[in-house]
């Protein structure tokens, strides 16, 4: 049994346009597909920088707001003044943690291409610093800070005796010549 191939009779010409269409159609697809993807990774840059600017956005108002509040505060307030001023600082502290928390799910969620990896590494660990300076600040310092409101004298540091604090008024002084 011998197999033969039959003859084809291709002219030059028709090889040649059949190369070329060949070769147009892979050139076609490889610039669409450049294009698309290169869309599609400006796409996500702009959402990621969308998303911090929106973050830096929420941030900045809520950090004007917090120094809103820290300069209301009066040099000697009433207890319940400070309560109450002492309270809306810790609202302002769970709201910017919830913030901070929000933000960093949204900014964590991002896919973003290589290069921008590591600003989002960068951006979203501010974010955990801030989220756990808000969550350890004033509920941290508020217990302390009242300890000192309620007395009428200021405390010298440093001159605690037996668990009593001495104020300026009962410190002497004695000169010796």
């Amino acid at each position: 049994m011998d197999l033969k191939l039959p003859e084809v009779n291709i002219d030059r010409k028709d090889l040649l346009m059949a190369v070329l269409a060949v070769a147009a159609v892979v050139l076609i697809a490889f610039c669409g597909w450049t294009l698309y993807a290169d869309h599609t990774e400006a796409d996500r840059i702009t959402e990621f920088s969308l998303h911090v600017l929106d973050s830096e956005a929420d941030l900045f108002l809520l950090s004007c707001e917090i120094t809103s509040h820290m300069e209301s505060r009066r040099d000697y307030p009433l207890i319940a003044e400070y309560d109450a001023w002492m309270q809306k600082l810790g609202a302002l502290a769970d709201y910017g943690r919830d913030l901070t928390h929000y933000h960093r799910y949204v900014i964590a969620a991002d896919g973003v291409p290589e290069p921008y990896a590591g600003a989002q590494d960068a951006y979203v660990r501010a974010l955990d610093n801030l989220n756990r300076a808000f969550r350890s600040g004033p509920r941290a310092q508020a217990p302390m800070m009242r300890r000192h409101t309620r007395r009428q004298t200021p405390v010298l540091p440093g001159l605690i005796r037996h668990g009593r604090s001495i104020s300026p008024r009962s410190v002497t002084t004695t000169r010796s010549s």
